[in-house]
C-alpha cells in the first residue's frame, strides 16, 4: 500500500533534548511529513492516543521517566501498524530488546538522512499490515 501523497505522513518525535527533537522535526517537515513532538514517554503516549494518524515513532532511548525502549514496546503493542525508530548515543539495544521491525539509529546522526529513512519506511505502508490494531 503506497502512501497517499495528499495527506502527509505523521511522525511522533520524542526526545527530552529540544534541539535534537526540533532538528529531526524540521527535516521531516522539509520532506512533507506532519510532526507531533513530545519531550518524554508519558506525553508521547497521550499524543499517540489523540492522533490515530501517526504512522511512525522516532524516540530517544535515554530520557527521564520511562525509557524510549519501553515507549517503543508499548507503542508496538498498542499500534503494531506504527513504524518504530529508536536512537541513542549511549547504548545500542540488542535485537531481542527491541520491538519487531524496529530500526535503531546511532547518534550522532544526520537529521535529513534519518528523515529520509523514516519517510521511505512509511511509504511502504504499515509496519505490520497483517497485525490487528488493539484499541
Amino acid at each position: 500500500m503506497a502512501l497517499n501523497m495528499r495527506s502527509p505522513a505523521v511522525v511522533l518525535v520524542v526526545d527530552d533534548e529540544p534541539l535534537l527533537r526540533i532538528e529531526v522535526a524540521l527535516a521531516l517537515e522539509a520532506l512533507g511529513c506532519g510532526v507531533i513532538e513530545a519531550e518524554h514517554s508519558r506525553s508521547a503516549l497521550v499524543e499517540l492516543e489523540r492522533h490515530p494518524e501517526i504512522a511512525a515513532l522516532f524516540t530517544d532511548i535515554n530520557m527521564p521517566g520511562d525509557s524510549g525502549l519501553e515507549l517503543a514496546r508499548i507503542v508496538h503493542r498498542l499500534r503494531p501498524d506504527v513504524h518504530v525508530f529508536m536512537t541513542s548515543g549511549l547504548e545500542q539495544p540488542s535485537g531481542m530488546e527491541m520491538p519487531e521491525a524496529c530500526v535503531f539509529v546511532g547518534k550522532p546522526y544526520a537529521a535529513d538522512k534519518v528523515a529520509a529513512l523514516i519517510r521511505e519506511r512509511i511509504a511502504l505502508g504499515p509496519a505490520c499490515p497483517e497485525a490487528v490494531r488493539l484499541d
